[in-house]
């Protein structure tokens, strides 16, 4: 009756017989369907079968081996198989981003990895570094990254295929702290700055989704901005009461240096309106407060673009498993972030921590086609 929680379902019962089979070393299976079953059904097996293969263990010498899956040629079509190769691949990519430590994976390296997975597409990459950050002031960017010894980067990722179906770019926007110590304002190291290598998973995901789109040939013109930086605590850092001028010319008070994302993603979001796209979707780790509000069943999304395109992603989000809840921006919100000394300040009070953050990025730098996850 519900098809959405039916494929939920399917892929959590493959997770766990590929747990049960991992136990017993098992190393090959074959699937077969004896009664008739819709494909979208037998997808959704596959495709959880496949997720729950992935392990991180670059960094250990036993290295456990991968199920081998085999299916008879008419289980799935090509194409089918061919988008779950491509998404697996693309959760792969995003996964190991996330799980690299940082000292492999800091601003410089981050650079060289994204040549190494888009060197085999038609994904162009390019990138301003921190002489081209600092020409064009991008004042978010160089102040977060103002304590780290490594430079900052803006990555440029441009998928564009021959026959796109739209005019005006798709942008994808991807917060990039490496690494976030929340800088002056620092962290409690439990459950909280000991996770901050996953600071990235917004620009982890936007290059993930890329790679996916590219592989599966989708007729679709995409770009994807990641400001890549790294939150430290040094004599050189940015300091709370500071105020920095960002790349659209507000100046903005730094209540809280661990209100950072909000920083860099305005610049990015900022450069985003020379593209004139036909629509911004940026993704964070922006904050604490989205998951008290809703936990790990959902994200917490705020959008200032249209009821239909709102209506495509959430049901996308229950198609996946990968659930929204829209939170609204009232104009009562902008109260929250006034500052007395400069046009904004980055951070409000305890309340509406989340729609704080966004308001930083939507109503001032965005205009009616963008959507914050």
């Amino acid at each position: 009756k519900n098809t959405n929680e039916t494929k939920e379902k399917l892929r959590i019962d493959a997770c766990k017989i590929h747990q049960q089979l991992a136990n017993l070393k098992i190393k090959n299976i074959s699937i077969n369907v004896i009664n008739k079953i819709e494909i979208k059904f037998i997808k959704a097996f596959v495709e959880g079968f496949e997720l729950s293969q992935y392990q991180f263990d670059k960094y250990k010498k036993q290295k456990n081996e991968e199920i081998t899956l085999f299916a008879p040629n008419n289980l799935l079509p090509k194409n089918i198989l061919q988008e779950i190769k491509s998404i697996i691949d693309a959760v792969k990519i995003t996964k190991d981003l996330v799980n690299e430590p940082h000292n492999f994976l800091n601003t410089i390296q981050f650079s060289n990895e994204l040549n190494k997975i888009f060197q085999n597409t038609t994904v162009k990459h390019t990138f301003w570094n921190q002489a081209k950050i600092q020409k064009e002031k991008m004042g978010g960017i160089l102040a977060v990254n103002q304590g780290s010894i490594a430079p900052a980067y803006f990555h440029i990722l441009e998928y564009k295929p021959t026959q796109s179906k739209n005019t005006k770019p798709i942008v994808f926007v991807g917060k990039g702290v490496m690494y976030d110590t929340g800088g002056l304002s620092i962290k409690p190291t439990p459950n909280s700055m000991d996770l901050m290598k996953c600071d990235m998973a917004g620009a982890a995901t936007v290059v993930g989704a890329i790679h996916a789109m590219a592989k599966m040939n989708l007729p679709f013109h995409i770009v994807g901005l990641i400001p890549s930086v790294e939150n430290k605590v040094s004599v050189s850092a940015i300091c709370p009461g500071d105020i920095i001028t960002m790349y659209d010319g507000t100046t903005v008070e730094v209540m809280n240096t661990d209100a950072e994302g909000r920083l860099i993603l305005a610049d990015a979001l900022h450069y985003a309106k020379r593209l004139e796209p036909e629509l911004v979707i940026d993704l964070a780790t922006l904050t604490g407060a989205a998951i008290r509000a809703v936990g790990k069943e959902a994200g917490v999304a705020m959008s200032t673009a249209d009821k239909k395109t709102n209506k495509k992603l959430e049901k996308a989000g229950y198609k996946t498993a990968e659930r929204l809840v829209y939170f609204p921006l009232w104009k009562e919100y902008k109260e929250y972030i006034k500052s007395d000394i400069a046009e904004l300040k980055n951070i409000g009070g305890a309340d509406a921590g989340s729609i704080t953050a966004e308001e930083n990025l939507q109503q001032r730098l965005v205009s009616d086609y963008c959507v914050n996850l």
